[in-house]
C-alpha cells in the first residue's frame, strides 16, 4: 500500500467516524447539516482523491521549486 492510498483511506475513516459521531450526538437542524457537510466531503475525498493528493503534495511547491 502506498502513501497515496494511506491518506485517502484515512481521510475517508475520519470523516465518517466524525460524521457518524455527529450523526448519533446530534438531532437537530444544525447536527444534520454538519453531518451533510461531513459526508458530502467523504464523497468530494472519494471522487478528487487524484487532485487532492497533487494539491497537498504541491503545498509550497511552485513551478517545481520549493518555497
Amino acid at each position: 500500500m502506498n502513501t497515496k492510498n494511506k491518506i485517502y483511506y484515512f481521510l475517508v475513516g475520519l470523516f465518517t467516524i466524525l460524521g457518524i459521531l455527529v450523526y448519533f450526538l446530534t438531532t437537530s437542524e444544525k447536527g444534520q447539516i454538519a453531518t451533510g457537510l461531513l459526508f458530502g466531503m467523504t464523497f468530494l475525498v472519494m471522487f478528487f482523491k487524484e487532485e487532492l493528493y497533487e494539491m497537498l503534495t504541491n503545498i509550497g511547491v511552485k513551478d517545481g521549486k520549493p518555497h
